[in-house]
């Protein structure tokens, strides 16, 4: 759904979402849009905008791919015909957690500073709109384990004899206290 608003708002041949791993510095396409435009079914984009993108993590563009000479030489570029590129960190917390992207093949469409602050604005509200719904569902997560453990502590307690043996000579008392909420600790 965000990048369909995003196509609607942003001139692109492509969009796509990516997901980061911090420790590989590697990217993993989430979802993407490819416009009637262009025949190509494959998404590959430059590694050396990603690596700008997440070493540095600043939003950018490049007006005209052809013309810059770190990516005139490029075969993802040269053979995909890509013109205008804008490339989007989503951040959390100074950790980037994914990456907005967008290109066109369009010689008379150019990417420029206030695009990429359009888009910079989008890709800030889609990070904490992902952030938020990774935060709900581990809170769910950890509501419906607190619910698990409630019940198997119950159910260990239960187990306790309700009612202790009646032996002439002998008293007997039952007492259990769990370590944690349940378990074999106690």
């Amino acid at each position: 759904q965000a990048l369909d608003l995003l196509g609607n708002i942003i001139d692109a041949d492509r969009s796509a979402i990516f997901a980061a791993d911090d420790s590989t510095g590697e990217v993993t396409l989430l979802n993407y849009r490819i416009s009637n435009k262009t025949s190509s079914e494959q998404f590959i984009i430059s590694r050396t905008i990603v690596k700008e993108v997440l070493n540095n993590k600043n939003a950018v563009f490049f007006s005209d791919l052809i013309s810059d000479e770190r990516f005139a030489r490029q075969e993802s570029i040269v053979v995909s015909g890509i013109r205008s590129v804008m490339a989007i960190p989503m951040v959390d917390e100074d950790k980037v957690m994914g990456l907005l992207y967008l290109d066109t093949t369009d010689p008379t469409h150019r990417y420029n500073e206030d695009t990429l602050k359009l888009v910079a604005t989008f890709g800030n509200i889609l990070a904490a709109k992902i952030t938020n719904h990774n935060l709900l569902k581990e809170r769910q997560e950890k509501q419906a384990l607190e619910s698990e453990l409630s019940i198997a502590s119950q159910i260990q307690e239960g187990l306790m004899p309700k009612i202790l043996p009646d032996v002439p000579g002998y008293q007997f008392h039952a007492f259990q206290m769990q370590c944690k909420m349940v378990g074999g600790d106690l």
